[in-house]
């Protein structure tokens, strides 16, 4: 009996040696549902000469593997249109239009996904505004944005509005390097000055920790499939 048991003992032993490694390789898949204007699908074809939603996934893929450090991936399971309201352009009316249009509530379920995270994307002008997001909503709303000296930022306005889903919050302190910080800074002349969020990718200890101690707050643990930082996982998932 003694024998037997230990027998028991040495096989729960080697199972949890082996499991370990694979819990130790798993992340927070987080679904998205990303949802584009006519003037983003104006921007889209006549600047980049691209789809609207190779647009977004080009935007995606340069944001969203950052948050690979904090175990988390975003899956997009699918692209919508909506159209959004030329006047007023008001960043509370236009992330209401992308939520009545595509009737997004967070856990609704599109095809075999239940869905976390709304992403909307304009190409139309928000007076003083480049992005917005509503933490309760999970939704997330993304000016396309490519200032002059800086280059393209749509990719820091995206990453800036996600981190604040898992309650990242805005910085205005000069010379702090992160994506958060809303304090201008120089970047020489004849650009001027822009806000700091724009010309980095980089994120504060402060924000890593607060970050990385929410990243439970949006989709689901897995242990399965994909491996390492390959940006395949952002693919449409249909």
């Amino acid at each position: 009996m003694r024998k037997y048991l230990m027998l028991c003992l040495s096989i729960l032993l080697l199972l949890a040696f082996l499991v370990s490694p694979a819990l130790a390789l798993g992340y927070y898949r987080v679904n998205i549902l990303v949802a584009y204007d006519e003037e983003w699908q104006w921007i889209a074809q006549y600047i980049y000469a691209y789809s609207p939603e190779t647009l977004a996934y080009v935007i995606m893929l340069e944001a969203c593997p950052r948050f690979s450090q904090f175990d988390i991936r975003f899956y997009i399971t699918s692209y919508v249109s909506w159209d959004s309201n030329d006047n007023p352009a008001n960043e509370d009316v236009m992330m209401n239009e992308s939520i009545s249009e595509t009737n997004f509530e967070t856990g609704m379920e599109i095809g075999y996904y239940e869905i976390d995270v709304l992403i909307a994307f304009t190409g139309q002008d928000i007076p003083n505004v480049l992005g917005y997001s509503d933490s309760a909503l999970g939704v997330v709303l993304v000016e396309h944005a490519y200032p002059d000296g800086v280059g393209q930022a749509t990719d820091n306005i995206l990453q800036h509005e996600l981190s604040h889903l898992y309650g990242a919050l805005e910085d205005n302190v000069e010379g702090l390097n992160c994506v958060m910080n809303r304090h201008l800074c120089y970047i020489g002349f004849p650009w001027g000055w822009v806000p700091t969020a724009l010309t980095t990718t980089n994120w504060c200890s402060n924000c890593v920790e607060t970050i990385n101690s929410n990243r439970t707050l949006w989709g689901y643990y897995c242990t399965s499939g994909g491996g390492g930082a390959n940006p395949r996982w952002l693919k449409c998932a249909w």
